[in-house]
């Protein structure tokens, strides 16, 4: 909760009820599952592993089945249908005031995706492609943790793997070289109610409802290939993306009602929760022989991000008695946007009609949104120097069976350096504070991971040659 009421007049009898009520409402917001406002997984870490090796610099390329999130607007550019699957593990060495328990619950989490041309004819052939991203953390689907705001907490990273996120996709071939694509990225918000009756006997009886209904947060791309223009061939082996993410967040409200005699009482708990900021980002890459490159930017609109903590807003009075309450003290986060670059590289190091190797290496550099933390809150956050590094091997055949795709295992590691950071807090600051008369943060995070992908045609002739499609 962001902060304490002042409670003072009640009876001894009337303050142990009202905890009793503030316990049961807590109660009901653990049970409904909230988040403290953070980034998701995907903005944090990225999407599948070859997405991942090459630092998310991978918006102007349209290889493999991440294309569904990084650009939606490739996937009919794709040229065949793409499925992929896989699991990504995360670990961390985080410190603050030479304290290594606010280290980030590991996540491991199951990432799919497709891409899939419509098989249509006449001038929809080759047009339409609809696609899928998702990552689905193991053994829970959103979890909870709300802090106090003066507790040390990494407010972007905490949990920040430990809820599902669905992005279905489609694009549309303009003509050769270029398409658009679209999606949205689904997500659910709570809202309910806690109703409390005390009955002549004492006992405390209680009505509690809960929905959860969908929301979603649309994403665009435009993805252009310039070399395929007559007028432009000079430019092959060029590509363009762009792409904006619109911001998105889980909210929650759980009224709490009651009666203390026969004065009403009510509680109304409010939070906001996975905040992922909205971004507008822009690639450029090129491809020659067996390899490419690639540099992504993105700015990152971190200025609306909301109070984290779980606000309390306490509507009813007593009659005859000199109480006060006060509603939840709000702290403004103040965030201010950020940019961030990527760059990252691929290489086909060894090929050969059975199978090929790829290697990959990406970086990026993201800048904090988080200002110094010189007032009541300690929500740490630190620029990231992130490095990566992946390797794939594409097979061409296995057994008896010959596929045109390839079958691809793929594989990434990932390591985030947090550049050690030390905020003051002003003076006039409680000195039992947990961050006075500093706080300071610093560590590592880890992530790794494989896929499995591969890509088909609809129809397949086995008693036909065919030539096999070369994906660099």
């Amino acid at each position: 909760m962001a902060g304490p009421w002042n409670i003072t007049g009640l009876s001894r009898v009337s303050r142990v009820f009202f905890r009793i009520l503030v316990a049961m409402a807590t109660w009901g917001c653990l049970m409904w599952g909230a988040t403290p406002a953070l980034a998701d997984v995907l903005y944090s870490y990225g999407f599948n592993a070859r997405g991942i090796a090459l630092g998310g610099a991978a918006s102007a390329q349209s290889k493999d089945f991440g294309v569904a999130y990084y650009n939606p607007a490739g996937g009919i550019l794709l040229g065949q249908p793409a499925l992929g699957a896989g699991f990504m593990r995360t670990g961390s060495d985080l410190s603050t005031n030479g304290d290594d328990a606010l280290t980030l619950e590991s996540t491991e989490g199951v990432v799919l995706g497709a891409v899939l041309p419509l098989p249509f004819g006449s001038w929809l052939e080759d047009r339409l492609a609809i696609g899928f991203a998702a990552f689905l953390p193991q053994g829970v689907f959103l979890a909870l943790d709300v802090p106090y705001p003066e507790v040390p907490q990494f407010a972007l990273l905490r949990n920040s793997g430990r809820q599902a996120t669905i992005l279905p996709t489609a694009s549309l071939r303009i003509f050769d070289g270029l398409a658009i694509g679209g999606g949205a990225q689904l997500f659910s918000n709570t809202n309910g109610s806690i109703n409390a009756v005390i009955d002549a006997n004492g006992d405390v009886q209680t009505l509690v409802g809960q929905e959860v209904y969908s929301s979603f947060a649309p994403t665009y791309g435009i993805f252009f290939k310039p070399g395929e223009f007559n007028a432009l061939q000079a430019l092959d082996g060029f590509g363009l993306g762009l792409v904006f993410r619109e911001e998105f967040f889980m909210r929650y409200r759980i009224p709490l009602n009651t009666y203390l005699g026969v004065t009403p009482i009510e509680l109304i708990f409010n939070a906001t929760s996975l905040y992922t900021p909205r971004q507008w980002a822009a690639g450029l890459s090129y491809e020659w022989e067996k390899t490419i490159v690639e540099v992504d930017a993105s700015y990152n609109e971190w200025r609306k991000y909301p109070n984290p903590n779980l606000y309390v807003d306490v509507d009813f009075t007593i009659p005859l008695l000199n109480v006060v309450f006060i509603d939840s003290v709000v702290y403004e986060p103040n965030f201010h946007d950020t940019f961030t670059v990527r760059g990252g590289v691929e290489r086909r190091v060894h090929e050969s009609d059975l199978w090929a190797i790829n290697t990959q290496l990406g970086y990026f550099y993201d800048p904090s949104p988080v200002p110094p933390q010189s007032g009541v809150t300690n929500y740490l956050d630190n620029d990231r120097h992130v490095g990566s590094a992946g390797i794939g091997f594409d097979m061409y055949r296995i057994g008896s069976y010959e596929f045109d795709g390839p079958i691809t295992i793929q594989a990434f590691g990932q390591v985030h350096y947090l550049v050690p950071r030390k905020m003051w807090k002003d003076t006039s600051v409680d000195h039992d504070n947990p961050g006075y008369p500093y706080i300071d943060s610093r560590g590592w995070i880890y992530a790794g991971g494989v896929n499995v992908s591969f890509m088909f045609d609809y129809e397949l002739d086995s008693n036909k040659d065919k030539p096999r499609v070369e994906v660099h």
